[in-house]
């Protein structure tokens, strides 16, 4: 199983790498930003990234974006320091777990064992992951919707992380 760890703060990513590289039959590899993050998958197919939020250049949003070009289906879990500060009435992705930074290591060789075992992902992502990214991230974005027949379904529009309408 192939983990990428996508965290600026070097001590949390070698923690996360060098901890879940003990699990048999794992390999961790970390990046510290999007466009690092975005040549890893260019050249690799990773089973589980663990994700951190506010990137140097970017947000997680901008790596599921990436994630969704290259119709990759993989198991994501949202790792941030502001879980506090998420509106209270956000909904979460039973698909994207989200942890606590400073993430707990039991929990995160838990939730890789689970992805291990669960096999791999349903691919697309759901709007829901799309919103809940952007809500975390406070980004400006407007999500289309589509049908799997490429029909449109309707618009998500978010200013600044909160909902402006959807259609």
């Amino acid at each position: 199983m192939l983990v990428l760890i996508v965290e600026d703060e070097p001590v949390a990513r070698m923690l996360h790498v060098s901890m879940l590289a003990r699990m048999q039959d794992v390999t961790a590899v970390g990046v510290d930003s999007v466009a690092a993050a975005q040549a890893f998958l260019d050249a690799s197919a990773p089973d589980v990234i663990i994700l951190d939020v506010q990137l140097p250049d970017g947000t997680a949003l901008d790596v599921l974006m990436a994630l969704a070009a290259r119709r990759a289906a993989v198991h994501l879990v949202i790792v941030t320091g502001h879980v506090d500060e998420l509106p209270g009435a956000l909904p979460l992705s039973r698909r994207m777990p989200v942890l606590r930074k400073p993430a707990s290591m039991r929990e995160l060789q838990q939730l890789v064992e689970h992805f291990r075992q669960a096999g791999a992902p349903c691919a697309p992502f759901a709007p829901l992951e799309y919103v809940q990214l952007a809500c975390m991230s406070q980004q400006s974005v407007v999500i289309e919707c589509v049908a799997a027949d490429g029909r449109p379904l309707g618009s998500i529009a978010l200013a600044k992380g909160a909902l402006e309408s959807a259609h």
